[in-house]
């Protein structure tokens, strides 16, 4: 059995972030993609490869690719970026149920109701508060900046 079977064979929801190659001995990372989006898990997913870059990471279910060589700083920082957007992604959607259960309530009762509910007060706190981290998640991932380790 080799390490890339025994790999798949214990990967689970326990994994928060996988580093992938594109260019592994018997199995491709890009296999090894296929198997684990198939499983559903819910991992983050980062190629590190020295395949040149072209146009099919377009199409390409991975959260990040990033071209070798890396130093181990760089390699930190794509994990730590890996997991923030895990993060990002679980706050996303906490606000959405919030914000639906908040949408719910303002449509079913009447306004005085909603302003005299100490629990309606807390939602709308609770949902102010996730905006403001969400802002703070999106300033640290700086989506719009592209770190390729060239």
């Amino acid at each position: 059995m080799g390490l890339f079977t025994e790999a798949l064979e214990v990967i689970d929801e326990t994994y928060d972030v996988v580093l992938l190659d594109r260019r592994m001995p018997r199995m491709s990372g890009d296999e090894v993609l296929e198997e684990i989006r198939s499983r559903g898990l819910n991992c983050r997913v980062v190629m590190l490869t020295a395949v040149d870059l072209d146009f099919e990471i377009a199409e390409m279910d991975v959260d990040d690719y990033v071209v070798k060589p890396v130093n181990m700083e760089q390699l930190r920082s794509v994990v730590e970026r890996a997991l923030t957007i895990s993060e990002y992604n679980d706050q996303r959607q906490r606000l959405s149920s919030l914000k639906l259960k908040r949408n719910v309530l303002e449509v079913e009762m009447d306004e005085h109701e909603l302003v005299d509910s100490p629990k309606y007060q807390q939602l709308v706190g609770e949902i102010e508060a996730l905006e403001t981290e969400i802002e703070k998640t999106e300033d640290a991932l700086d989506l719009d900046q592209v770190d390729l380790y060239l």
